[in-house]
Protein backbone atom coordinates (compact mmCIF):
# COMPACT_ATOMS: atom_id res chain seq x y z
CA UNK A 1 0.00 0.00 0.00
CA UNK A 2 1.79 3.37 -0.95
CA UNK A 3 2.05 6.19 0.84
CA UNK A 4 -0.89 8.26 -0.32
CA UNK A 5 -3.19 5.16 0.84
CA UNK A 6 -1.80 4.79 4.55
CA UNK A 7 -2.00 8.73 4.95
CA UNK A 8 -5.95 8.56 4.20
CA UNK A 9 -6.22 5.66 6.37
CA UNK A 10 -4.77 7.35 8.86
CA UNK A 11 -6.48 10.38 8.84
CA UNK A 12 -9.77 8.58 8.93
CA UNK A 13 -8.64 6.90 12.05
CA UNK A 14 -7.37 10.44 13.89
CA UNK A 15 -10.67 11.83 12.99
CA UNK A 16 -12.61 8.95 14.48
CA UNK A 17 -10.44 9.01 17.47
CA UNK A 18 -10.89 12.63 17.66
CA UNK A 19 -14.39 12.46 18.18
CA UNK A 20 -14.30 9.77 20.80
CA UNK A 21 -12.14 11.79 22.78
CA UNK A 22 -13.83 15.04 22.70
CA UNK A 23 -16.49 13.92 25.11
CA UNK A 24 -15.82 14.17 28.80
CA UNK A 25 -15.26 10.44 30.63
CA UNK A 26 -17.76 9.34 33.21
CA UNK A 27 -18.28 6.46 35.18
CA UNK A 28 -21.98 6.05 34.34
CA UNK A 29 -23.20 3.10 32.21
CA UNK A 30 -22.95 3.00 28.70
CA UNK A 31 -25.72 4.96 26.87
CA UNK A 32 -27.76 3.66 24.17
CA UNK A 33 -25.34 5.36 21.58
CA UNK A 34 -22.59 3.13 23.16
CA UNK A 35 -24.00 -0.36 22.87
CA UNK A 36 -23.79 -2.22 19.23
CA UNK A 37 -25.94 -0.96 16.81
CA UNK A 38 -28.41 -3.15 15.50
CA UNK A 39 -31.11 -2.38 13.30
CA UNK A 40 -29.66 0.38 11.32
CA UNK A 41 -29.30 -1.01 7.51
CA UNK A 42 -27.34 1.11 4.78
CA UNK A 43 -27.45 0.89 0.68
CA UNK A 44 -25.37 2.42 -1.50
CA UNK A 45 -25.32 3.08 -5.07
CA UNK A 46 -22.35 4.41 -7.20
CA UNK A 47 -20.79 5.70 -10.21
CA UNK A 48 -17.08 5.87 -10.63
CA UNK A 49 -14.63 7.01 -13.21
CA UNK A 50 -10.78 5.88 -13.79
CA UNK A 51 -8.64 8.51 -13.05
CA UNK A 52 -5.16 7.22 -14.19
CA UNK A 53 -4.63 8.06 -18.12
CA UNK A 54 -4.00 4.70 -19.02
CA UNK A 55 -7.10 3.86 -18.06
CA UNK A 56 -11.12 4.35 -19.49
CA UNK A 57 -13.67 2.37 -18.05
CA UNK A 58 -16.54 2.95 -15.88
CA UNK A 59 -17.97 1.06 -12.36
CA UNK A 60 -21.23 0.86 -11.29
CA UNK A 61 -21.71 -0.73 -8.25
CA UNK A 62 -23.98 -1.49 -4.99
CA UNK A 63 -23.56 -1.68 -1.51
CA UNK A 64 -26.06 -3.14 1.14
CA UNK A 65 -24.99 -3.82 5.02
CA UNK A 66 -25.82 -3.52 8.46
CA UNK A 67 -24.15 -1.20 11.19
CA UNK A 68 -22.26 -3.00 13.86
CA UNK A 69 -21.25 -0.58 16.32
CA UNK A 70 -22.08 3.04 17.15
CA UNK A 71 -19.82 5.37 19.66
CA UNK A 72 -21.39 8.89 19.41
CA UNK A 73 -20.75 10.24 16.05
CA UNK A 74 -19.30 7.23 14.72
CA UNK A 75 -20.62 4.37 13.10
CA UNK A 76 -18.96 0.79 11.89
CA UNK A 77 -20.55 -0.50 9.10
CA UNK A 78 -20.66 -4.32 7.40
CA UNK A 79 -21.32 -4.23 3.77
CA UNK A 80 -21.87 -6.67 0.31
CA UNK A 81 -20.07 -5.19 -2.64
CA UNK A 82 -21.49 -5.79 -6.05
CA UNK A 83 -19.88 -3.68 -8.97
CA UNK A 84 -19.84 -4.22 -12.94
CA UNK A 85 -17.14 -2.51 -14.74
CA UNK A 86 -16.73 -1.75 -18.34
CA UNK A 87 -14.39 -0.18 -20.70
CA UNK A 88 -10.80 -0.16 -21.89
CA UNK A 89 -6.69 -0.06 -20.38
CA UNK A 90 -3.82 0.47 -21.98
CA UNK A 91 -0.90 -1.84 -19.86
CA UNK A 92 0.49 -0.17 -17.21
CA UNK A 93 3.94 -1.09 -17.54
CA UNK A 94 3.95 -1.22 -21.50
CA UNK A 95 1.88 1.67 -22.88
CA UNK A 96 2.62 1.02 -26.33
CA UNK A 97 0.48 -2.24 -26.74
CA UNK A 98 -3.14 -1.62 -27.71
CA UNK A 99 -5.79 -1.08 -25.48
CA UNK A 100 -7.35 -4.09 -23.73
CA UNK A 101 -11.26 -4.15 -23.46
CA UNK A 102 -11.97 -4.43 -20.21
CA UNK A 103 -15.83 -5.80 -18.76
CA UNK A 104 -16.22 -7.90 -15.74
CA UNK A 105 -18.14 -8.25 -12.72
CA UNK A 106 -17.22 -8.17 -8.60
CA UNK A 107 -18.22 -9.56 -5.27
CA UNK A 108 -17.08 -8.83 -1.74
CA UNK A 109 -17.22 -7.81 1.63
CA UNK A 110 -16.47 -4.48 2.65
CA UNK A 111 -16.09 -2.31 6.74
CA UNK A 112 -16.93 1.39 6.81
CA UNK A 113 -16.12 3.84 9.36
CA UNK A 114 -18.39 6.47 9.20
CA UNK A 115 -18.13 9.66 11.57
CA UNK A 116 -20.76 12.73 11.81
CA UNK A 117 -18.54 15.79 12.73
CA UNK A 118 -21.58 18.30 12.10
CA UNK A 119 -25.69 17.61 12.62
CA UNK A 120 -28.66 19.46 12.20
CA UNK A 121 -31.82 18.25 12.93
CA UNK A 122 -32.75 17.40 9.52
CA UNK A 123 -29.01 17.40 7.99
CA UNK A 124 -25.61 15.96 8.69
CA UNK A 125 -22.09 16.20 7.47
CA UNK A 126 -19.94 12.73 7.06
CA UNK A 127 -16.78 11.54 6.76
CA UNK A 128 -16.16 7.68 6.05
CA UNK A 129 -13.84 5.49 4.64
CA UNK A 130 -13.31 1.61 4.52
CA UNK A 131 -11.54 -1.42 3.60
CA UNK A 132 -12.28 -4.36 1.98
CA UNK A 133 -12.24 -7.72 -0.76
CA UNK A 134 -13.42 -7.67 -3.96
CA UNK A 135 -13.32 -11.49 -6.70
CA UNK A 136 -13.61 -10.11 -9.39
CA UNK A 137 -14.71 -13.10 -12.31
CA UNK A 138 -11.69 -11.67 -14.68
CA UNK A 139 -8.75 -10.15 -14.12
CA UNK A 140 -8.30 -6.46 -12.87
CA UNK A 141 -6.99 -4.61 -14.06
CA UNK A 142 -5.53 -6.66 -16.98
CA UNK A 143 -2.66 -8.59 -16.26
CA UNK A 144 -3.67 -8.19 -12.40
CA UNK A 145 -5.89 -10.92 -10.35
CA UNK A 146 -8.98 -11.81 -9.38
CA UNK A 147 -8.56 -10.97 -6.20
CA UNK A 148 -8.18 -7.09 -4.86
CA UNK A 149 -8.24 -4.96 -2.17
CA UNK A 150 -11.17 -2.23 -2.51
CA UNK A 151 -10.15 1.10 -0.28
CA UNK A 152 -12.51 3.99 -0.38
CA UNK A 153 -12.22 7.20 1.69
CA UNK A 154 -14.45 10.34 0.96
CA UNK A 155 -17.82 12.10 2.41
CA UNK A 156 -21.30 13.66 1.79
CA UNK A 157 -24.24 14.89 2.96
CA UNK A 158 -27.40 13.00 4.35
CA UNK A 159 -30.77 14.42 4.93
CA UNK A 160 -33.64 12.97 6.79
CA UNK A 161 -36.58 11.90 5.07
CA UNK A 162 -38.59 9.95 8.22
CA UNK A 163 -38.23 9.55 11.92
CA UNK A 164 -35.70 6.43 11.10
CA UNK A 165 -34.51 7.23 7.56
CA UNK A 166 -31.99 9.47 5.56
CA UNK A 167 -31.06 9.94 2.18
CA UNK A 168 -27.64 11.28 1.10
CA UNK A 169 -25.22 12.07 -1.43
CA UNK A 170 -21.51 11.72 -1.81
CA UNK A 171 -17.85 12.00 -3.14
CA UNK A 172 -15.47 9.08 -2.39
CA UNK A 173 -11.63 8.31 -3.78
CA UNK A 174 -11.78 4.72 -4.83
CA UNK A 175 -8.35 2.87 -4.70
CA UNK A 176 -8.25 -1.00 -6.17
CA UNK A 177 -5.06 -3.59 -6.31
CA UNK A 178 -4.03 -6.75 -4.71
CA UNK A 179 -1.50 -5.12 -2.46
CA UNK A 180 1.81 -6.84 -4.10
CA UNK A 181 3.13 -3.32 -4.10
CA UNK A 182 4.44 -1.74 -7.35
CA UNK A 183 5.24 -3.77 -9.92
CA UNK A 184 4.09 -5.57 -13.24
CA UNK A 185 1.45 -7.80 -11.09
CA UNK A 186 -0.23 -5.13 -9.46
CA UNK A 187 -1.45 -2.61 -11.89
CA UNK A 188 -3.54 -0.15 -9.93
CA UNK A 189 -6.27 1.54 -10.49
CA UNK A 190 -7.91 4.64 -8.11
CA UNK A 191 -11.05 6.59 -9.25
CA UNK A 192 -13.31 9.19 -8.83
CA UNK A 193 -16.61 8.25 -7.43
CA UNK A 194 -20.50 9.87 -6.66
CA UNK A 195 -22.77 7.75 -4.45
CA UNK A 196 -26.46 7.80 -3.27
CA UNK A 197 -26.48 6.52 0.29
CA UNK A 198 -29.91 5.60 1.89
CA UNK A 199 -30.18 4.20 5.81
CA UNK A 200 -32.85 3.22 7.83
CA UNK A 201 -33.86 1.21 11.09
CA UNK A 202 -35.70 -2.25 11.24
CA UNK A 203 -37.34 -2.67 14.48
Amino acid sequence: MNDYVKTLMYCLLFASFQAQASEPKTSEPKTEEQQPASSNYLIEAAYASAIDEEHNFHMTSLSAGKEFYRYKDVQLFGLMVFSSIDGEAFDDFYPELDAVKVSTTGTGVSGLVRWVPFRTSQNQLFIDGGLGAVYFDDEFPPNGSHWNFLIRFGGGLAYRVGDSSSLGVGYRWVHISNGTGNGEQNPASDNNSIFITYSTEFF
